[in-house]
């Protein structure tokens, strides 16, 4: 994930501390209804209620094909009393809005002059529609015999489920993923 401030974007005579993080699926649950499934990480910028007079750009990864024939993707956004409200349909956006998106191959790019915490929500419009999931063992690095226990996760194809191994290495029971 990556947050890009322009030049001019807090305006002048104005100091903010701004910060970005990847939330923890386990500590920032997002009701997902019907055939949902989350596509990207829960990003955080802020804080919230920022002024800028510029948009700013946040780019975090997505796990899914690119092609918005074969999904509907959402744009969610955490409001101040906690609950998700769609903010944007994909392919549907108008420059008059708050909120516009530039969707790559594998990473989305939201431009926004309103910080908060985002999330990427598709559903499959037809069995064309391909979410990139990694496979992931973890076995002890020694053993005295040849039995080895193996563990395996099945996880989005984006880069911050790679940042918390020590999270996967406690193993379900242990609270992990």
């Amino acid at each position: 994930i990556s947050l890009l401030i322009p030049p001019e974007a807090i305006p002048r005579g104005k100091i903010y501390e701004i910060y970005l993080t990847v939330q923890r699926k386990e500590d920032l649950r997002l009701p997902l209804a019907g055939c949902q499934t989350l596509l990207s990480p829960i990003v955080s910028c802020g804080p919230p209620g920022v002024v800028l007079s510029r948009p700013v750009i946040l780019s975090m990864d997505h796990c899914f094909d690119a092609c918005l024939d074969n999904w509907a993707v959402r744009l969610k956004k955490q409001n101040y009393e906690g609950a998700w409200e769609d903010v944007l349909l994909m392919g549907e956006e108008l420059v008059s809005e708050p909120y516009y998106c530039q969707l790559e191959a594998e990473t989305c790019r939201l431009f926004t002059e309103q910080l908060g915490t985002f999330a990427l929500v598709g559903e499959s419009l037809h069995m064309g529609a391909a979410k990139r999931l990694r496979l992931v063992l973890f076995s002890d690095a020694y053993c005295s015999t040849l039995e080895y226990n193996i563990r395996v996760y099945c996880m989005d194809d984006t880069q911050d489920v790679f940042k918390v191994p020590e999270v996967l290495e406690r193993g379900p029971s242990d609270g992990a993923l």
